[in-house]
């Protein structure tokens, strides 16, 4: 499964020597042009604690990019720095890639920066190393970004879940296909 993360902030001061030191993210920021602010969460009813979580309703999904795969999965997440004037930080939580994905020694992480114009290819199996189904937080692990709305969810399904198609393992869709026999061939041209 190949997916792709577009994130973008317009904010050129936090981080910087510009005093009072800021603390809240200025200008537009996003994941494929959308946001799932904290704010907007707590105006809902959620606590703070609780701000990852479905809290709102059992099936309250972000308004950001919801990444579906089943256990076992082979995922491609391409995070790409698409107008960034800062640096960011993309984190999965319980999943890990190579730092240098054709470098069969790389080092193992589940954080990596990237800034403008520039992208991260995290590969790896959904469910992580024990293969656990189960609702994983991607994000920017750099806080007032989060805040601002840079998080999403990875759902990892058990295998035969029914709500995504299982991949066939040839690197396409797997399940059923449509097929005409030569009767109905014959029928359809009369």
């Amino acid at each position: 499964r190949d997916f792709a993360l577009y994130f973008q902030d317009e904010d050129n001061i936090l981080g910087t020597s510009f005093m009072p030191y800021l603390q809240n993210v200025a200008g537009l920021t996003g994941v494929n042009y959308r946001l799932e602010p904290w704010l907007y969460r707590e105006d809902a009813g959620c606590e703070l604690g609780n701000m990852f979580t479905p809290c709102v309703t059992a099936d309250s999904d972000p308004a950001t990019p919801v990444l579906k795969a089943h256990v076992g999965d082979r995922i491609m997440i391409n995070v790409f720095g698409a107008h960034n004037e800062q640096n960011q930080m993309f984190n999965l939580d319980g999943h890990q890639w190579r730092r240098h994905i054709n470098q069969e020694n790389s080092d193992m992480i589940d954080v990596e920066e990237f800034g403008g114009a520039e992208y991260i290819q995290a590969y790896f199996n959904a469910g992580g190393t024990y293969g656990t189904p189960g609702t994983y937080l991607w994000l920017n692990a750099r806080t007032p970004y989060q805040q601002a709305g840079q998080w999403g969810y990875l759902k990892v399904y058990p295998k035969g879940e029914r709500s995504i198609l299982p991949l066939s393992g040839k690197g396409g869709k797997g399940g059923s296909t449509a097929s005409i026999d030569a009767d109905d061939k014959l029928s359809m041209n009369r």
